[in-house]
């Protein structure tokens, strides 16, 4: 009898034992599910704010190179780099898009750069959307403007004089040498059709965002799966890679992509950490994002941060995938 109480008091004890090692088991499990859980949230705060600081940064670059007495903002604004393109004032796209990149930012330089876009619009007859903003028949789209069925050629438009005066786009940076300011647009508005505008990554990617605003969602994600196929490991290699003599990938057709991709729900992309990547390294210490770049990442002698890019950049609001 005595034997038997012994027995089961050692089980008794074997099974308490037992039940503290699980217990014990269970809570190192626990604890370390709950550490890495807050080292992931530490992480995400982390890049959120890193990806929020790359944003302020972008916005105080185009206020930066806001120039009150002419309007606008150039190009490429003179605060950062000293070249004749900080004379060059494009309506569209440049300022189109960046009116619209900072109106949850700065309301103040985004009304007055859109009341003055749409001043040059009324005394040059320029075509504009329902709200009488410029339109180039291409980029209004990212400020949710539908557009025309067919891509058509582009025409420049220098604003010195009424009718339009066409001009060249060779003229236009020979010209940003000699006249401070010079007013331009472009709008693709030539009576050809661009043909192989598939070819193009960006094309298709306005394309797929017009598809999106008219509810057609099939083809809008097709055309995002066509762009998206373009990625070769180190950006969107797309016709402008191709006929370069200077083969060259572009910062805002990544910034596009991302956009896009957001816009339609699509899921990450398998390249989707090197996309990001690539787009807030292009991010400049002035805050400006470049536009070319090379397949070693390097960027090409006339590459500069410029205003499209950077407004771009802004109204993808791009993140860091975790």
């Amino acid at each position: 009898m005595n034997e038997k109480k012994v027995i089961t008091k050692n089980v008794t004890i074997a099974v308490a034992l037992a039940c503290l090692l699980i217990g014990v088991g269970i809570g190192f499990v626990v604890e370390y599910y709950i550490l890495n859980a807050e080292i992931d949230q530490l992480t995400k705060d982390f890049k959120d704010f890193e990806a929020y600081t790359s944003k302020m940064r972008a916005v105080k670059y185009l206020i930066s190179g806001y120039n009150s007495t002419v309007g606008l903002i150039p190009e490429v604004p003179s605060w950062f780099e000293p070249l004749p393109l900080n004379h060059l004032y494009w309506l569209t796209s440049d300022n189109m898009l960046a009116y619209y990149a900072l109106k949850n930012y700065d309301a103040a330089v985004s009304n007055a750069i859109l009341n003055k876009i749409k001043g040059y619009a009324i005394n040059y007859s320029l075509p504009v959307n329902s709200e009488g903003v410029p339109i180039s028949y291409k980029h209004e789209v990212l400020i949710g403007t539908a557009l025309p069925e067919t891509f058509n050629l582009s025409n420049y438009y220098h604003l010195s004089k009424t009718p339009l005066n066409l001009i060249s786009y060779d003229d236009i940076v020979h010209y940003a040498e000699t006249i401070n300011p010079i007013i331009v647009a472009e709008v693709n508005n030539r009576t050809t059709i661009m043909s192989d505008w598939a070819n193009y990554a960006d094309m298709l990617l306005y394309k797929a965002v017009d598809c999106h605003l008219k509810n057609n969602t099939t083809e809008a994600v097709e055309l995002f799966k066509n762009a998206s196929a373009m990625w070769d490991g180190y950006g969107l290699n797309d016709i402008v890679y191709n006929s370069s003599t200077q083969p060259r990938y572009e910062v805002y057709k990544l910034c596009l992509l991302e956009y896009v991709r957001k816009l339609l729900k699509q899921p990450y992309l398998p390249y989707e950490s090197q996309l990001v990547n690539r787009i807030f390294s292009a991010q400049q210490s002035n805050g400006g994002i470049i536009t070319h770049y090379t397949k070693t990442g390097e960027y090409l002698p006339y590459a500069y941060t410029n205003t499209e890019t950077t407004a771009i950049f802004l109204i993808a609001d791009v993140e860091y995938c975790m």
